[in-house]
């Protein structure tokens, strides 16, 4: 593992290599999420390289895809703190035991991953894929809550009902100043 400075010196320079590249020109706030949107397309592109059998990258074709999809999440990571002026945080650096539960939190992680899939093949306006991706989601989650005896449809209407009564999903209060956009 890297210290903190030297994490600090790649974030540094992957955010220089961005910049220098054009892709902070004229950008807002706003577009924050797309750029963590990015980091999870590349997660999920490492994911394909491991599920289509360990296949070599398109780019760097001595390198696994799993390998230089790491990267490019990494590189983005650090692009990202850069943009946002985010040092290393000292506390994340400790080793943390969650990691190692990886069962439940594998499953949830390859939904991620397909909805994560789903968000780049909008970006690259492939809808067919898009729709692929999110179908496997809803069939993974399904086979998640069976699996782990979830009562998901029972949630599933409990959460519509209660959703209904909340100030912050009616419309009038969406529409106002401040009010909840997405």
């Amino acid at each position: 593992m890297k210290t903190t400075s030297e994490y600090n010196e790649l974030i540094y320079k992957c955010h220089q290599a961005a910049r220098e590249a054009g892709w902070w020109f004229n950008s807002r706030q706003g577009e924050l999420p797309t750029k963590i949107c990015l980091i999870h397309s590349e997660l999920s592109e490492a994911v394909t390289g491991i599920l289509e059998g360990d296949i070599m990258d398109d780019k760097l074709p001595d390198r696994k895809m799993e390998e230089v999809e790491m990267a490019d999440a990494f590189i983005r990571i650090c692009d990202y703190m850069g943009y946002r002026e985010f040092d290393t945080d000292e506390d994340a650096l400790r080793p943390f035991p969650e990691f190692y539960m990886l069962a439940r939190l594998a499953c949830i992680s390859v939904i991620h991953c397909q909805v994560s899939s789903a968000m780049e093949s909008l970006r690259k306006s492939l809808p067919l894929l898009e729709r692929h991706h999110l179908t496997k989601s809803l069939v993974l989650i399904d086979l998640y809550c069976e699996t782990e005896d979830l009562d998901l449809f029972g949630a599933i209407e409990d959460k519509m009902a209660f959703n209904e009564t909340r100030l912050d999903h009616k419309k009038e209060n969406r529409e106002k100043e401040g009010g909840k956009k997405f």
